[in-house]
């Protein structure tokens, strides 16, 4: 087991969110195409009626990139940089500490204000994600929060069990053939978005 130590874990948050400096998402991560399920965990996200989207599916399908665009969503609405952070539990240092731990770093040194919008990603790495999920729900009542997960066994396990009611569960699929033609640029007969999602 290694020893990371708080300066550690900050530097990686730093790395992880640049908008708190630039301002912006990397267009490179914020790609322009909507997959069907960003507008359901947006819808779910912004709803008078709080609730928290969680993604579920295989690696490579697109979820970090729908909570990327999520997040340039709320930067070109006016929310200030500092007040959104985006936790990879996907690297080592963040994994060890956790996502309570992180996210009480970020609070105590870099935003303590009662709203905040977290997007914790690959949170089936923390075996206490859906506790931390319900008390950023129950103790902070101005924030938000999204998250997504690799193993679906795992997350579902865990959203049944735990957080019914508070969480929203969006299952994302891998790229429909119609998606794949849309990304590779061949032309595709225009489809009303909601008869194709």
């Amino acid at each position: 087991m290694a020893i990371f130590t708080d300066n550690d874990i900050l530097t990686i948050l730093r790395d992880q969110n640049p908008w708190w400096v630039s301002g912006q998402v990397n267009p490179a991560v914020e790609k322009p195409y909507h997959r069907g399920e960003y507008y359901e965990a947006s819808r779910v996200f912004f709803h008078e009626i709080r609730r928290f989207p969680v993604l579920s599916g295989l690696r490579r399908v697109g979820k970090s990139c729908i909570l990327y665009q999520m997040i340039g969503d709320l930067l070109r609405s006016g929310v200030p940089p500092i007040k959104i952070i985006y936790i990879s539990l996907d690297t080592e240092v963040l994994t060890e500490a956790g996502l309570l731990h992180s996210l009480h770093l970020y609070r105590s040194t870099l935003n303590n204000d009662q709203e905040f919008y977290l997007f914790a990603d690959e949170v089936q790495k923390d075996a206490d994600w859906a506790s931390v999920l319900k008390h950023i729900y129950d103790a902070f009542p101005l924030s938000r929060a999204a998250a997504t997960g690799s193993a679906s066994g795992k997350i579902e396990d865990k959203y049944h069990e735990t957080v019914e009611g508070r969480l929203h569960l969006i299952k994302v699929p891998t790229l429909s053939f119609y998606e794949y033609c849309i990304l590779k640029g061949v032309k595709v007969p225009e489809i009303k978005t909601e008869d194709l999602f």
